[in-house]
């Protein structure tokens, strides 16, 4: 089951409980121009979901990232703002897309041009 929360348009997968997982620019590794990387904890039900990642940047840096890969999966970067009401006013998020996995650990690698002093957070 597919709900809604928090605000119109972010989505999260909820079967018995609810997850979510943050990581913060210093769990972000730097890997090489422009790149950074992390490990991410998709932990789901054991069958594939979608999952929606999502950027928590600053106001006027809603481009910080140009690009996103994810291993072994493929991925469309959207790079829409969404709504979150009661998100301070310096504040926004970003939908970067969606990821089609099973229960699983999966490199997450950005790319961000000018470094990620904009970026606050990925969220799954």
């Amino acid at each position: 089951m597919e709900v809604t929360v928090a605000a119109r348009g972010m989505r999260r997968w909820t079967e018995c409980e609810d997850w979510v997982e943050c990581y913060t620019t210093r769990h972000l590794a730097h890997v090489g121009e422009d790149r950074y990387t992390v490990l991410a904890n998709f932990g789901g039900p054991g069958g594939a979901i979608d999952y929606h990642l999502y950027a928590r940047v600053r106001v006027g840096d809603e481009a910080v990232v140009t690009a996103v890969d994810v291993e072994g999966v493929a991925f469309a970067l959207d790079g829409t703002v969404v709504e979150v009401p009661g998100a301070p006013d310096d504040i926004r998020w970003m939908h970067l897309g969606v990821i089609n996995t099973r229960r699983n650990y999966r490199r997450i690698t950005v790319t961000a041009p000018h470094g990620l002093a904009g970026l606050e957070r990925l969220v799954l």
